[in-house]
């Protein structure tokens, strides 16, 4: 099985093209503050989609 080794340069590169994307519209507003604890923040059930929605300013 053929493994492909972490290296930083890899990371730099790829970090690098994902804050070079354009998303041709401005961000959504976030609150400072939120109402989830951090057991639901790191509960991996929780998924992107949800956990995106719970932060989303009301």
């Amino acid at each position: 099985m053929a493994q492909v080794p972490y290296s930083a340069a890899m990371h730099r590169r790829a970090r690098r093209l994902l804050l070079d994307l354009d998303m041709r519209r401005p961000p959504r507003p976030r609150s400072e503050t939120t109402d989830l604890t951090l057991a639901e923040l790191l509960d991996e059930s929780l998924g992107a989609d949800a956990l995106i929605a719970r932060l989303a300013p009301r």
